[in-house]
C-alpha cells in the first residue's frame, strides 16, 4: 500500500508542475533561415572613356610643278615614292611618249596611289586598240582597195601615202607596248599640300625644276616650263631614242604589208578580203 500511495504522490506532483508552466517544453519546429540577398555590385565611380576624335588633316595651302627634267622621265614607282613620302596630292601631269604628248587631270587633288594609277590607265585607254589599231586596220583595207602593187610601181604619190600610213602604224604598235610595259612617261607634275611639305619634294634630288605659289593663285602666273625632248628610257633597259626613219620597201612588199595591216580583227566588221588584182591589159 505504501508503495501505491508513493507512486500516486508522484503523479499528483507532476501534473501540478504542468498546470505551473513548470513542466519541460515539448521540442518545436526549427523555423528555416530567409535567405540573405546577393549585394549588386556598384559602380567605381570611375569616369567612361571618352573616345579618342579622329584627327582632322591639315589643309592644303599651296601647289607647285615640279620638273623631272627634259629627257628624264620619272617611272610609276619613284613618282609614287616621291608624293608619299612628302604627304603631297596630284592634280596634274605632263606626259610624253616618243613624239606623243599629253597631260593628265583628275577632277580633284588626288592620292598618290590613285594620281600615279590615273596617269597610266589614261594613256592606255588613250592607246587602246578600239582607238588606234581598229580604225588603222579600216584605213588598211580601204588604201588596199584603192591602190594596187602597180600603182604603187608607178605613182610617187601613191607610194609616199602608203609609205607614210606604214609608219604611222609602226609608230603606233611601238607606243602602244611602251605604255602598256610601264615605260617612263611623267616629265613634270602639278602638286597639292601643305609649303613645309612641298619645299621639301623641291629640293630632292630627282627634282630639276620647281616653282611654288599659295593655292589661290591662278595658273597663268606661273612661269612655264621648258618643252621637253621626248626620249624616254626604252622597257626593260632598251634604248628609247626618237623613231628611226625606215628603209622604204619596195612596191610590192609595201603592198603586202598594207594587206597584212588590213587583215587584223576588227570587232563588228566582216574578215578582210584581198583584192583581186585587176589584170593588166595587152599592150
Amino acid at each position: 500500500m505504501t508503495a501505491l500511495r508513493i507512486a500516486l504522490a508522484l503523479a499528483v506532483v507532476g501534473a501540478a508542475l504542468a498546470a505551473c508552466g513548470d513542466a519541460p517544453p515539448s521540442p518545436t519546429a526549427t523555423p528555416t533561415p530567409t535567405p540573405t540577398p546577393t549585394p549588386t555590385p556598384t559602380s567605381t565611380g570611375a569616369p567612361t572613356p571618352t573616345p579618342t576624335p579622329t584627327p582632322t588633316p591639315a589643309p592644303d595651302t599651296h601647289r607647285a610643278a615640279v620638273s623631272f627634267g627634259e629627257s628624264t622621265p620619272i617611272n610609276d614607282a619613284d613618282l609614287l615614292a616621291l608624293l608619299v613620302k612628302h604627304n603631297v596630292k596630284g592634280r596634274w601631269a605632263h606626259t610624253e611618249v616618243y613624239e606623243y604628248r599629253g597631260s593628265s587631270s583628275p577632277s580633284e587633288p588626288t592620292d598618290p596611289k590613285t594620281f600615279v594609277a590615273t596617269i597610266r590607265g589614261e594613256l592606255m585607254r588613250g592607246f587602246a586598240p578600239a582607238l588606234t589599231d581598229h580604225p588603222t586596220t579600216l584605213q588598211a583595207r580601204g588604201l588596199a582597195e584603192k591602190y594596187s602593187p602597180q600603182d604603187l610601181a608607178t605613182s610617187e604619190k601613191a607610194r609616199a601615202e602608203m609609205a607614210e600610213f606604214v609608219r604611222f602604224d609602226t609608230d603606233t604598235t611601238r607606243v602602244q607596248e611602251y605604255v602598256n610595259n610601264g615605260g617612263p612617261v611623267v616629265y613634270s607634275v602639278i602638286v597639292v599640300g601643305r609649303e613645309d611639305d612641298l619645299r621639301r619634294l623641291g629640293a630632292e634630288e630627282r627634282v630639276q625644276g620647281f616653282n611654288i605659289a599659295t593655292i589661290d593663285q591662278p595658273w597663268f602666273v606661273w612661269p612655264p616650263f621648258p618643252t621637253p625632248t621626248p626620249t624616254p628610257a626604252g622597257v626593260s633597259g632598251q634604248s628609247g631614242a626618237a623613231t628611226p626613219t625606215p628603209t622604204p620597201l619596195p612596191p610590192q612588199a609595201l603592198y603586202d604589208r598594207i594587206l597584212t595591216i588590213a587583215a587584223r580583227e576588227v570587232p563588228g566588221q566582216p574578215p578582210f578580203q584581198t583584192p583581186t588584182p585587176t589584170p593588166t591589159p595587152a599592150p
